[in-house]
């Protein structure tokens, strides 16, 4: 418990002083398609799809955030940062469910929430909830399908494909998992194994159906909508085997450095002669391969490439860390040792996230500044025409932090510069003359 509380303290000293700064790129598109003004509009992200995906429960995420808290990043941020603590205690039940000691199991958790890569992404960019939400409901799903609740499991396998679509190779998941147990016994004690062949089919067929279905349902709602498909997608979205080669090395990079580094530190202090793997370490490593080789399995063929892919993935590598942690820890010389250096390096590595995190930040910061700026010169000086000068080699520039969001942000946070035709050019040529305000994005960055 004290670990495990550590480690969220560690986890908020890495992040909470960088969350919440402003909205950037898609976030405003979320918040204007997604707020609620009625009954109606709670079922209406179920059946279009303003941003194009058909992700509903993120977007009543985003009107319920707006509802109760308005439009202030910082409680949109902390949702967020709610989201990716619940998955590391879903991770912690997970692994408990799979047979990982407690300790382990808070390894595992920790593994995947002080990751470099993806995790920052989801917390400072209030869009990446897509994939916190997706993430989430793929790990409920998997801790029900481990308890024998398996209509559960389906319930929360639609939630997790209602969020985002990375989660659609889940049954499969499952269905290796089930494998992995009928070969090894490991399920029912070996009781499904031997003559029993019909019972050990309806015992499977129960386990898997609900998963399967919960699929088909998505699919048959997704499919009653504009969402984009494989076929009409843009080029950067769309499936490609091209794209495998180099997303491979990146994506493994991203999901497995970070656990292999840490384990390969813990080799260090423990006895060759006492490391061995139980059947069940074995098993859970095998499982959290499978989990990462899946999360994988559409985002890998996706030319564009993205830190927020492997959020899910790396549920899998967590757990696998989790199973080789537990063995190396019984095989620890040194315990006390080992276990200090553990609960030190995350607090240790805080610089390291705070250095990670500047770019996103000062993105939001840039955001929040020139909406800031818009409002005040068109409540004072009723100017029209606002010229924004920011040159696509600025770090952050305009384009960074808004893409081409800035019209819909002016239309919902400075409704008074609704008169105002607002720009942005590279340089300051022709940006002068009357009834011209001239804004700097380099001066609005605090460059």
């Amino acid at each position: 418990m004290w670990a495990a509380l550590w480690a969220a303290a560690c986890f908020a000293l890495a992040y909470l002083p960088d969350v919440g700064r402003g909205f950037i790129k898609d976030d405003y598109g979320w918040i204007v398609s997604s707020r609620i003004d009625g009954w109606a509009s709670l079922w209406r992200p179920f059946v279009e799809t303003p941003m194009g995906f058909y992700r509903p429960l993120v977007s009543l995420s985003f009107g319920l955030n707006e509802l109760v808290t308005g439009a202030h990043p910082f409680a949109y941020a902390l949702t967020n940062v709610a989201l990716a603590l619940a998955i590391a205690a879903g991770i912690f039940a997970l692994g408990r469910r799979l047979g990982l000691p407690s300790g382990a199991a808070v390894f595992a958790a920790a593994v995947w929430l002080f990751n470099f890569h993806g995790i920052n992404m989801s917390l400072l960019w209030i869009s990446g909830r897509t994939s916190l939400l997706g993430t989430l409901g793929a790990v409920a799903a998997a801790c029900a399908w481990s308890s024998s609740r398996f209509w559960l499991a389906g319930a929360l396998t639609l939630a997790a494909l209602l969020s985002k679509e990375e989660p659609l190779l889940l049954p499969v998941v499952f269905t290796a998992w089930l494998a992995l147990d009928r070969s090894t016994g490991a399920r029912d004690g070996g009781r499904n194994k031997g003559s029993d062949g019909d019972r050990q089919w309806s015992a499977s067929l129960g386990a898997l159906l609900p998963p399967f279905v919960a699929v088909a349902v998505y699919l048959a709602l997704r499919a009653q909508t504009a969402a984009l498909t494989p076929a009409n997608a843009p080029s950067f979205y769309r499936l490609s085997i091209d794209a495998i080669g180099g997303n491979a090395v990146q994506y493994l990079d991203r999901s497995l450095t970070f656990p292999v580094a840490l384990l390969l530190i813990g080799l260090l202090g423990a006895s060759r002669q006492a490391l061995t793997f139980s059947s069940a370490e074995r098993a859970i490593v095998l499982k959290g391969a499978v989990w990462l080789v899946l999360g994988f399995g559409l985002t890998i063929m996706v030319p564009v490439r993205s830190s927020l892919y492997v959020c899910l993935p790396t549920v899998g590598s967590a757990l696998a860390a989790g199973a080789c942690g537990s063995a190396l820890w019984r095989a620890a010389r040194r315990p006390a040792l080992t276990l200090g250096a553990l609960l030190f390096l995350p607090l240790a590595l805080v610089p390291v996230y705070w250095s990670r995190n500047v770019r996103t930040k000062n993105e939001a910061v840039l955001a929040t500044r020139t909406l800031d700026a818009i409002r005040r010169i068109a409540t004072t000086a009723d100017p029209d025409r606002i010229v924004i000068v920011s040159s696509p080699a600025d770090r952050p520039s305009i384009a960074d932090a808004f893409a081409d969001a800035l019209p819909l942000a002016l239309t919902r946070f400075v409704p008074e510069a609704a008169s105002t035709t607002v720009v942005v050019q590279p340089t300051e040529e022709s940006a002068g003359g009357g009834g011209v305000t001239v804004l700097r994005a380099s001066e609005l960055a605090g460059r």
